[in-house]
């Protein structure tokens, strides 16, 4: 129940998905993702391993790989890394079991 009505208001929220195109710009210019790479995951899914969005970005900001741009939209989890970055945090996300849609 609980769930389903943060979702819902999450329609009405336009300050995260500005704060995240700007993130996105700062991080990479070009906002065709040719220097980072977004990893999407099921938000239900990454709850029912035993995680939220704040440990996955912990986990990663501790071996050292920076994220950015992350939301919470319509139950999908979002965030971006450098691309240079990118294997690095697979193995590590893998490693725990959080695996990513794309």
């Amino acid at each position: 129940m609980m769930r389903g009505l943060l979702e819902l208001f999450t329609i009405f929220d336009w300050i995260t998905p500005s704060i995240g195109f700007i993130q996105d710009f700062k991080n990479d210019p070009t906002l065709l993702q040719t220097n980072s790479w977004t990893f999407f995951f099921d938000y239900g899914d990454l709850l029912n391993a035993g995680y939220n969005a704040v440990d996955v970005e912990r986990l990663l900001h501790q071996h050292g790989i920076k994220t950015w741009g992350s939301q919470i939209t319509g139950g999908e989890y979002f965030f971006s890394v450098p691309i240079g970055q990118t294997e690095l945090a697979t193995n590590i996300l893998n490693q725990r079991g959080i695996v990513s849609k794309y």
